[in-house]
């Protein structure tokens, strides 16, 4: 009797086992990365909380929705260099989210933002957001500051953000169909502070121009290539290939190393003129 029931219970586990293979070569494909574009599923993360990442940083409040349309907040801060009065980072034209930060500490801070970051959205039917490259924020010790963060949606047709939904930050994906184009990206120039001088949207200034915009359209439209789509086409890469490179020195180069800690302190990133 012992034997007909270890022989039981020994093929209902390889019968499970089976199953759970089943189910882990079932392999992530463009239009098929779980919590994005209209597959279902919960968006796959690793984690990442800001106020455990950096000591004496606290996010005061709710990350609220705003229209991106909006005019990006007033910036109150008396005492800061003109990179540092910036109100506005990041790139995306669907979803705009309003942060506070405060730096409880005796020291200065920079937090870092990481490229991959996923927000999520507290409502039915609003666009999840990605940040698409590292972002960077100055914080003297005892400040507050509050700034407005542009993201790209991760679910085409659902709503834009608005006053009326509240976004939570998620963690860093784990998409490797969404980690191509994030490795294609790597250090270009795609976002706004990149291109501005405080407020002044501004073209870049080379031989062959291209509007922050026009860089914006075209990350969006990359990424609903893999939310919605069938995938990068090779002239959508072609163009994320010639995006300009962040000049070497003004950013760290050991930022995506896991097992170096991020900088204390590194100015906020000022366009050449």
């Amino acid at each position: 009797m012992r034997k007909v029931i270890s022989m039981l219970a020994i093929a209902m586990l390889v019968a499970f086992t089976a199953c759970e293979k089943d189910e882990e070569v079932v392999e992530e494909t463009p239009a098929n990365i779980p919590g994005m574009g209209a597959a279902a599923g919960e968006l796959q993360v690793d984690p990442f909380n800001i106020e455990t990442e950096f000591e004496g940083i606290e996010i005061v409040g709710a990350i609220e929705g705003v229209s991106p349309d909006a005019s990006p907040i007033a910036n109150e801060l008396k005492s800061t260099s003109a990179a540092q009065s910036r109100n506005c980072y990041g790139s995306g034209h669907d979803v705009r989210v309003r942060v506070t930060l405060k730096n409880t500490s005796s020291k200065r801070r920079t937090v870092w933002l990481p490229r991959g970051l996923v927000f999520k959205v507290n409502k039915a039917n609003y666009q999840h957001a990605m940040l698409m490259q590292w972002t960077w924020i100055c914080i003297q010790a005892g400040e507050t500051r509050t700034f407005d963060l542009n993201l790209y949606c991760i679910n085409k047709g659902d709503l834009g953000s608005d006053s009326s939904a509240e976004f939570s930050i998620l963690g860093i994906t784990n998409s490797k169909v969404m980690w191509r184009l994030l490795r294609m990206i790597g250090w270009r120039k795609i976002n706004l502070e990149h291109y501005e001088q405080v407020a002044d949207k501004s073209a870049l200034k080379a031989e062959t121009a291209l509007s922050y915009e026009t860089i914006v359209d075209n990350i969006q439209e990359a990424v609903w290539d893999l939310t919605n789509r069938s995938g990068l086409d090779s002239e959508r890469e072609e163009f994320i290939m010639s995006i300009p490179m962040l000049e070497d020195g003004t950013y760290p180069t050991t930022l995506d190393d896991k097992t170096v800690d991020l900088p204390e302190w590194w100015n906020e990133y000022i366009p050449a003129n």
